[in-house]
């Protein structure tokens, strides 16, 4: 635990130390940039749709571990082949949303079974574990080793570099964050190798930009033991996977309010063999709700059912405002902002010397 930096390195070290036969795994590690940036273009994240901005008496569902669940599915194997179709496309399963075709892309052989024991022995301390400490270890480490997968091989650099030397630097590539620490010195964070579009931008000759000093401050290899494709299928199976569950609640008559990543808000009761407060893969009614007012994705406020009048004063109310605060804000905010009611409202911030 002392080499591993972050909790995705710690995961992806228990897993292959203790869960790969011989340390060998049957993921596929891309170590170039061109596969990984094919592929790159094929991994997304969750949904998140309002489907209605306002509703009475919905019911808030969220999945247990949905990604450790999805990494049950087949996954990339380590054999691949590049594929091009100029002609005919091939169908694929049209089962959801009617007819794809395949132009071009990577196919690869399955491998089976790929993370089941490491997600199984962690699901089961996160379940049955008593020490909230170990539960949100597990927590962790189950979403983490998946994170991991769809890493950037490349990082940016952190140096600390003389005055003199900031120049080359920002002329050649690309900075992330210049942070000034004396006189003398800047923390600069930047990509690794000169940037074409800062070469092109400054007239800058190729064949100069790469001086000596500069080439040995970028050396850098490629972060071992991520896999984009492994990445990019897990987010799949978990969109495929919410889909269907949508689908159905669809085909049942009722309707969808709200969805995130792993969650959905519905004006009905899920199937019973879908729901499961400790299974992983299954739902579990977070939240019995009186009111939701959901102007925008990840901005939202529900007013929770209390029938017997046992949650605490600040537990009635949910707020959620990605990149805002909340603290400021009523329900009747948020129910002007779905009626598109202009509003005044003020971020106090304060500086301290």
């Amino acid at each position: 635990m002392v080499n591993c930096l972050t909790v995705s390195k710690l995961a992806s070290d228990i897993f292959l130390k203790n869960f790969v036969k011989n340390r060998t795994s049957n993921l596929p590690y891309v170590n170039s940039m061109q596969i990984f940036n094919d592929i790159h273009n094929a991994y997304f994240g969750g949904i998140t749709e309002v489907y209605r901005p306002k509703g009475e008496n919905l019911k808030y569902y969220d999945v247990n571990s949905l990604y450790p669940f999805a990494s049950y599915s087949d996954m990339p194997g380590l054999n691949a082949e590049y594929v091009h179709y100029f002609e005919e496309g091939i169908e694929l399963d049209n089962s959801l949303f009617g007819f794809f075709y395949l132009i071009k892309g990577y196919i690869f052989d399955k491998a089976k079974n790929s993370f089941k024991s490491y997600v199984d022995t962690l699901s089961h301390m996160k379940a049955n574990s008593k020490d909230v400490t170990i539960k949100n270890l597990a927590k962790l480490l189950l979403n983490s080793l998946i994170g991991r997968c769809g890493m950037h091989p490349i990082q940016p650099i952190t140096k600390i570099f003389f005055k003199d030397k900031v120049g080359d630097i920002l002329l050649t590539r690309k900075v992330t964050q210049e942070v000034e620490i004396t006189q003398n010195h800047t923390l600069l964070s930047y990509l690794p190798g000169p940037d074409s579009d800062l070469i092109q931008e400054f007239e800058l000759d190729d064949n100069k930009v790469c001086l000596k000093d500069l080439c040995n401050v970028d050396k850098q290899t490629f972060i071992k033991n991520i896999s984009i494709p492994v990445a990019a299928a897990v987010t799949s199976y978990a969109r495929i996977f919410m889909s269907k569950v949508k689908l159905d609640i669809l085909k049942n008559n009722g309707k969808i309010f709200y969805s995130d990543t792993d969650s959905i808000i519905t004006d009905i009761e899920l199937d019973k063999s879908l729901v499961d407060d400790k299974q992983i893969g299954k739902f579990k009614l977070e939240y019995d709700i009186d009111l939701a007012v959901m102007p925008a994705p990840k901005v939202y406020c529900l007013k929770l059912k209390d029938p017997d009048n046992i949650l605490p004063a600040g537990k009635k109310i949910i707020m959620k405002a990605k990149g805002g605060s909340t603290r400021n804000l009523t329900i009747e905010d948020f129910i002007r902002m779905v009626d598109l009611v202009p509003m005044d409202i003020r971020k106090k911030s304060s500086i301290t010397d």
